[in-house]
């Protein structure tokens, strides 16, 4: 969002930090969600097609993208996490938990 606001030097912020304590992670997630849903729901279909330019914090180069690529990925990337996770509780030996959007809103008949 910040790349969007600009309300803070993009190349400043840090991706690896800080680590939040488990208790405060719901709270912060839906906060953040929050923040997109408001936005998204005050602008225009047409302003998904608008530009995002910005410069990554390991790069000196900018970049830009659509907002709607922008949405997106936000959404798409919690996939390779979740996979990423998955694999290592699998690594563990254990059988990990069913993620699948679908399994969370099945409802037996």
């Amino acid at each position: 969002m910040n790349r969007i606001t600009k309300e803070k030097d993009d190349t400043k912020l840090s991706w690896m930090g800080p680590v939040f304590p488990l208790e405060d992670l719901e709270k912060l997630w839906t906060e953040n969600v929050n923040i997109w849903i408001d936005y998204l729901e005050k602008i225009n279909e047409s302003d998904l097609e608008n530009d995002i330019i910005f410069q990554p914090t390991d790069s000196n180069k900018t970049f830009k993208a659509k907002l709607l690529d922008v949405s997106l990925q936000l959404n798409y990337h919690s996939i390779h996490h979740r996979a990423q996770i998955l694999r290592i509780i699998r690594q563990q030996g254990f059988n990990p938990p069913i993620t699948d959007y679908i399994y969370t809103v099945l409802k037996e008949i």
